[in-house]
């Protein structure tokens, strides 16, 4: 995944390992060359994974990859040439794109910080259930893991949230509580609820002494006009904090599915083949709705009616798309 902005760490790309049921690992990098020591930290954070499959870039499958592989029992397998859609990995970058770009419009983030937001929302992929039946209503992270996530790290604070944290460098009559901005838990520093935090001058920093910015201070004009006075030094020191779709414009890769499918994101914009047809929400179904659904069959089409498959005769095998199947829906 290609990044259209340097980082503040210098990063204009990252690498992604997924699975089959949704567990993403994003780490950011500077230069292809780094794509290896991806998959080392990725050996050292989560474990070793039986079989890799990957395309065929030389990054991917030869040199100090391969080695790596080959080192610890990795079976690796390579899609087809001009086949991104043999490698899941390109429906979670899609993924893991659209979630971050849409949480840093909502936050107004600075775009050099792309690649902290990116791990935040991977980690946050990790940890959300979702509707898969290979999970059996567990997460990604217990799957893989084995154990049970701790999440409070998470609900503490918000993506960007202005906080307090506590500057032990400051001195007489330098005040100690000072305005940050939330980045995400620092992992690998310190204890347990160590968190990264944006300073005036915008830089990252790892403090464990960070506190919510209560409701009455966020009213109160003063506060506010510390505020704005701090996003206004950040947007000075790493740049601009607005964010449009072409400013983060990454890119999955140079053939021609890559950049389909990066251009059928679904921005929420929606249109109905019926002009007069809306999009239904799923307030508006309810468990007699979606218990009908349950229990639909597929009519298969025999002369000028449809039946079930089973007073056809024998087994049914459909190959392809059921384009000329209907569903009854019981009522």
């Amino acid at each position: 995944m290609f990044a259209s902005t340097k980082s503040l760490h210098g990063n204009i790309m990252g690498q992604i390992l997924v699975n089959d049921i949704g567990y993403t690992h994003f780490t950011p990098m500077k230069a292809k060359s780094e794509v290896p020591y991806a998959l080392q930290e990725f050996i050292q954070d989560v474990g070793i994974p039986s079989i890799i499959h990957s395309d065929g870039a030389p990054e991917l499958s030869k040199g100090h990859w391969k080695e790596l592989c080959r080192m610890h029992g990795i079976k690796q397998t390579i899609t087809k040439p001009h086949s991104p859609f043999q490698n899941r990995a390109e429906i979670n970058i899609r993924e893991l794109k659209k979630q971050t770009r849409r949480l840093m419009k909502a936050t107004s983030t600075p775009l050099p910080l792309w690649d902290m937001c990116a791990c935040y929302v991977s980690e946050l992929r990790c940890l959300t259930a979702q509707p898969l039946y290979a999970l059996h209503g567990w997460t990604p992270f217990e799957m893989v893991t084995g154990n049970t996530p701790d999440i409070t790290e998470y609900i503490s604070f918000h993506w960007y949230q202005p906080v307090w944290y506590h500057d032990t460098t400051a001195t007489i009559p330098k005040p100690t509580k000072l305005i940050g901005r939330w980045l995400g838990v620092a992992h690998n520093v310190g204890q347990a609820m160590c968190f990264w935090v944006l300073t005036s001058m915008g830089v990252p920093i790892a403090r464990s002494t960070v506190q919510p910015i209560t409701d009455a201070e966020l009213r109160d004009p003063a506060f506010t006009t510390l505020l704005e006075i701090f996003d206004q030094s950040v947007i000075q020191k790493i740049g601009n904090n607005s964010i449009t779709d072409s400013d983060m414009a990454f890119e999955i890769g140079s053939h021609e599915f890559a950049r389909a499918l990066a251009d059928s994101e679904d921005d929420g914009h929606y249109s109905p083949v019926d002009p007069d047809a809306t999009k239904r929400d799923v307030d508006d179904f309810d468990e007699d709705v979606y218990d009908r659904f349950t229990s639909a069959e597929v009519l298969l089409p025999k002369g000028d009616i449809n039946l079930l498959p089973r007073y056809l005769g024998g087994s049914v095998i459909v190959m392809g798309n059921l384009l000329d199947a209907t569903m009854r829906i019981p009522s």
